[in-house]
């Protein structure tokens, strides 16, 4: 009965859609000498298409919207009325990016459930991006919040990363639910020009929910 199910599934194409989130930073190694970069947590979406190869191996493709970044923060402490109170400072970069992954898959049975890993890459292009700054004393201040400008910043629209991962999907009617968590690391500079010679550049950790129909 499971191999009755679950063959015909990963043999058909299949269309569908993910929502998820994205916890995302920078490997900039000269910023985080100086400041602490923090993870930043963001969503991500998108619609997919799968369909088969060869037995068990399958090809991704398809468009999403992630929401990433990272943040600097720093603090320290005053004395007021003889009471120790924190002060710090945070700056958050938002980057929204519009990413074309193309991924491969394999697929492999374990009871009722199947299991796989994927790899592959995905070009993103950032459609917007803001720079906010905050501060607490006691309380949450926003500063500034302030629009990116890719061209005048000499920041790069274009992304390009390296994905890896792995997940289970379990079939329903006439398709598959399934849950995936993914490694993304770009491979190229996010700065432009510069008078220091360092790289920027984005990874981060995706984990993902969706449901695909068969077609």
């Amino acid at each position: 009965m499971i191999i009755g199910t679950t063959q015909p599934l990963i043999s058909q194409n299949f269309i569908g859609g993910k929502i998820g989130g994205f916890f995302g930073t920078t490997s900039a190694d000269v910023i985080v000498d100086a400041l602490p970069i923090q993870w930043k947590m963001g969503t991500e979406f998108g619609l997919f298409t799968e369909f088969p190869v060869a037995n068990k191996w399958s090809i991704i493709a398809g468009t999403q919207y992630s929401n990433r970044g990272f943040s600097l923060s720093q603090g320290t402490s005053v004395v007021m009325l003889g009471i120790n109170l924190p002060v710090s400072a945070r700056v958050d970069v938002n980057l929204h990016y519009i990413d074309a992954p193309i991924l491969i898959k394999y697929t492999h049975e374990v009871g009722k459930i199947n299991v796989y890993g994927t790899t592959g890459a995905a070009v993103g292009y950032a459609a917007k991006g803001n720079i906010e700054t905050k501060a607490n004393l006691i309380f949450d201040l926003n500063l500034t919040d302030t629009p990116i400008n890719f061209s005048a910043n000499n920041i790069g629209r274009w992304n390009t990363s390296l994905i890896a991962g792995a997940g289970v999907e379990y079939p329903v009617s006439n398709g598959k639910v399934y849950m995936d968590v993914r490694y993304n690391h770009g491979v190229n500079d996010l700065l432009g020009d510069r008078l220091i010679d360092f790289n920027v550049r984005n990874k981060g950790i995706s984990l993902g929910f969706g449901y695909a129909r068969a077609f």
